[in-house]
């Protein structure tokens, strides 16, 4: 199970709860989080104080921050992002020396970083991840691989199958059509992600470009947006997201953990 800084805000403001409080919820249902998502500060020369209101306390947040997040929640892994807007990216040395200082602190706290590419980011695409990734050349630190975001950044699962296994901690299942449905990628990605298998990328093919001489793949679940899903009670998204995850491991011919 994943949460964000954003989810915990809303807790605090619905009920009250600190995270502390959260962590001690989790651990009493035997529900634990698996990873915090995600953290963005370490970037090179990002500067989030211009950001306000719920942006600033979700994505603006500290190393110190993100990582006291962690602990307390006991999430052994934590998804890091680069900035959404139009400024250039960092070289890429800098960006990969940013990113493995900061793995090299989270190491310290027991916590494994996985990088995600966004399109609109400023690490777009996977090969720009890889190589931020294989420069910095952590053992803690490896590649979210999301369905949606391959697909839309114009991956092959030959691209996929050069990544070595090792380095990719975790697989989000998503799918979505090949045009784009709106104009906002961020809002498309937030409201429109449906199911691996009901949409046009080819997820099936991704998905076994990362099975490799019949090992099992590596943390995998769903990472969908779909507003018709997320009314429904919270027991129902859970029976419905493994039966769906589940299903469509089977037909992919891959086996692994759903996360």
């Amino acid at each position: 199970m994943t949460t964000s800084r954003a989810d915990l805000l809303a807790l605090e403001a619905e009920r009250g709860w600190s995270i502390e409080r959260v962590a001690a919820e989790l651990r009493a249902r035997e529900a634990p989080i698996a990873t915090f998502d995600g953290f963005m500060a370490w970037y090179p020369g990002w500067d989030p104080s211009g950001l306000t209101g719920a942006l600033a306390a979700t994505i603006g947040i500290s190393a110190d921050d993100a990582l006291r997040c962690a602990d307390v929640l006991g999430a052994p892994s934590m998804t890091v992002l680069a900035p959404f807007d139009s400024d250039a990216p960092a070289p890429t040395d800098e960006v990969a020396d940013a990113f493995g200082r900061f793995a090299d602190r989270a190491a310290g706290h027991g916590v494994r970083i996985h990088l995600e590419f966004v399109p609109p980011s400023r690490i777009p695409d996977l090969a720009s991840a890889w190589a931020v990734v294989e420069q910095a050349g952590r053992d803690n630190a490896g590649l979210v691989m999301d369905t949606f975001h391959l697909g839309r950044s114009g991956a092959t699962a030959d691209d996929v199958a050069a990544i070595p296994l090792d380095k990719i901690f975790q697989i989000q299942l998503c799918d979505g059509p090949v045009e784009p449905a709106l104009p906002n990628y961020l809002e498309e990605a937030m409201t429109r992600r449906t199911f691996a298998g009901d949409g046009e990328l080819p997820c099936a093919d991704y998905l076994r470009a990362m099975v490799r001489e019949g090992q099992p793949i590596p943390p995998t679940g769903p990472e969908i947006a779909m507003p018709e899903v997320s009314a429904q009670a919270p027991e129902a998204i859970g029976r419905l997201c493994a039966e769906r995850t589940r299903a469509f491991l089977a037909e992919a011919g891959a086996t692994g953990v759903v996360a």
